[in-house]
């Protein structure tokens, strides 16, 4: 064996090797071309991925897990409580968010910051109106000084 090639010896080689990619179904391609603050523009290649329609959810052998951590009620719920009601919108999905009820404590402290925003905003509304009555007080006060001065200055004139 020697070191070096024969020429009659030939080596099989492929042009570019290729990557293998499959394509996936639900995926549209296109071309959308990207503007920039300064003038450049670019064409960029973008995926548009179809959803797919909710199916049945997999059964599991499993039961779900049971909440511990939210205190059980021996109490019946007042009519018209003040608890937290999921908004209606009346969506086929179900979220999957679950509220808790709240504790007597969440809830005291819930009406005690209420209470408190209520009385600041109160305050607020308060200063407001006293500094809008104040303001309007000036314009009028240097509305009819500047009145004064200028008829001053037309009986100067004459």
């Amino acid at each position: 064996m020697t070191d070096t090639k024969n020429p009659g010896e030939k080596t099989l080689s492929v042009a570019q090797p290729k990557t293998l990619t499959l394509k996936r179904s639900g995926v549209e391609q296109g071309v959308v071309r990207q503007s920039f603050s300064h003038g450049r523009t670019k064409s960029v290649v973008v995926e548009k991925v179809k959803r797919r329609a909710p199916g049945p959810e997999p059964k599991s052998d499993s039961p779900p897990p049971q909440q511990s951590h939210a205190p059980a009620r021996s109490q019946p719920r007042p009519p018209g409580g003040a608890g937290p009601r999921p908004s209606g919108g009346g969506g086929s999905r179900p979220s999957g968010v679950v509220l808790r009820t709240l504790t007597e404590e969440e809830r005291s402290a819930r009406a005690h910051a209420l209470a408190d925003a209520k009385v600041r905003e109160a305050e607020e509304r308060k200063t407001a109106e006293e500094e809008a009555r104040r303001r309007n007080e000036r314009e009028a006060a240097e509305r009819h000084e500047r009145e004064a001065a200028e008829a001053r200055k037309r009986e100067e004139d004459d």
